[in-house]
């Protein structure tokens, strides 16, 4: 499970990404606010639902309409609450789940809203520019009391804007503005791109919003650049517990896919601070004098000895004794023990160190054994930070983009080992990942 602080979309934050998305698909804002004013003339005195009106407690499952939610129900059976995105919902009813909520613009599966609404079950109906014939079609054939109208534009009452884009993306949003204390996202494949809706460049879905202070999560809605659920920065911590269910398989534990020691020069190259300085790292992790850290995949301490001049203890984890002989030829720190070790199996005591790193080799070590492993030996209050290559990029550095894994692949795995996500980014060539363990 992951876990990211989440904060409820008010349409001040919203706009700065709905401003992005005009510009990159070149909408114009009055056929959304001409549409929203036609879901207005259907719903208005015929008492729509409000906001206020729909109440999501305890864990509640988000489910996209990826092909993988099929695999994905057993988990979905298990959640207090479920609210569906489009198709979603009727892949949930014909497995005999209940929907507590669906969200549509009324593209697919129009019937499911109507016959949803019919029995109570709210339906959040949203309005934009393509969907007009759509909304004056259907909306008129739904029983309106069970209808809460939405607009990707200002809200004009009783049509409310709690942000988001796509269907999945209006579903998160709502779940979380509608007292959630868990998000669960089921079908939503991250590491598949057939599943993907089409998204500006710039709009990189629900999480890029979910971040952070609201001023935060403003300006973070415009900083990515592939279209793919990746911003993820939770300030100072959770509000909320989110759970991303990927498809993605587990990797093997560190030595399946290790770096050459031919090649070892290369860990002691300055240009690798391209990708992440010393700077960074050191914001990341937030060492203090006294902490005890491993560096996992620590290779020739290119990493390892600036994090050693400030703390006490770093422990060179290495799966190669290789490694391990070219760093004392250059020279150990006194501080710095070397510990040749799989990460799945690592020799410390249970809560022994207060953070682990790891700078470009999270793919060699990324199965759930050792994602277990990670938690057992930090302390409460612990940190993890994984920096790595990820899967979509142009594969210009380091690995390549076969062995790599994407963003999303380390926000889910270190959720599942009870670890809390709080900080998850994508660049053009690598991603960052940091979490704690709660105390």
């Amino acid at each position: 499970m992951s876990l990211y602080r989440i904060v409820a979309m008010q349409y001040e934050e919203w706009n700065p990404a709905y401003e992005t998305i005009l510009s990159e698909f070149g909408y114009g804002r009055a056929a959304d606010e001409q549409a929203r004013d036609r879901l207005t003339t259907l719903v208005d005195g015929h008492g729509p639902l409000a906001v206020d009106d729909i109440d999501l407690p305890g864990t509640v499952v988000v489910c996209g309409a990826a092909p993988a939610l099929s695999s994905q129900l057993d988990r979905v059976r298990r959640a207090d609450r479920v609210v569906a995105a489009s198709s979603a919902a009727s892949v949930c009813l014909e497995a005999g789940i209940a929907v507590d909520c669906m969200v549509t613009d009324l593209d697919k599966t129009p019937e499911t809203a109507r016959r949803l609404s019919e029995r109570g079950v709210p339906v959040a109906v949203h309005a934009h520019g393509d969907n007009i014939e759509a909304i004056a079609e259907h909306v008129p054939t739904f029983e309106i009391g069970s209808i809460l109208p939405t607009t990707q534009a200002a809200p004009s009452p009783p049509v409310v804007n709690p942000g988001g884009f796509t269907d999945g993306d209006r579903a998160a949003f709502l779940a979380d503005c509608c007292g959630a204390d868990r998000l669960v996202f089921a079908g939503w494949d991250f590491d598949d791109r057939r599943s993907r809706p089409k998204r500006p460049r710039n709009y990189g879905g629900p999480s890029d919003c979910f971040g952070g202070s609201k001023s935060d999560a403003a300006s973070d809605s415009a900083s990515w650049t592939d279209g793919e659920a990746k911003s993820i920065d939770s300030g100072e911590g959770p509000i909320r517990a989110v759970t991303v269910i990927t498809a993605a398989g587990e990797s093997s534990a560190m030595g399946f896919h290790t770096f050459d020691p031919d090649r070892a020069e290369n860990l002691d190259d300055e240009s690798r601070y391209r990708w992440c300085s010393i700077e960074e790292l050191v914001s990341l992790l937030t060492p203090e004098p006294d902490d005890e850290l491993a560096d996992l995949g620590s290779g020739t301490g290119f990493y390892t000895d600036p994090i050693a001049e400030r703390v006490g203890q770093v422990h060179a984890v290495d799966v190669q004794p290789e490694m391990h002989a070219m760093y004392e030829d250059k020279g150990i720190p006194d501080n710095v023990r070397p510990v040749t070790a799989e990460v799945a199996d690592l020799p410390f005591d249970d809560g022994a160190l207060d953070g682990v790193f790891s700078t470009m080799t999270y793919h060699e070590f990324s199965g759930a054994e050792a994602m277990a492993e990670i938690a057992r030996v930090l302390r409460p209050g612990g940190r993890v930070v994984f920096v790595d290559w990820d899967k979509n990029g142009a594969g210009d550095g380091g690995s390549v983009p076969e062995e790599r894994h994407e963003l999303g692949h380390a926000v889910s795995a270190l959720g599942a080992a009870g670890l809390t996500v709080d900080h998850a980014v994508f660049r053009t060539e690598t991603f960052v990942c940091r979490a704690r363990k709660l105390e």
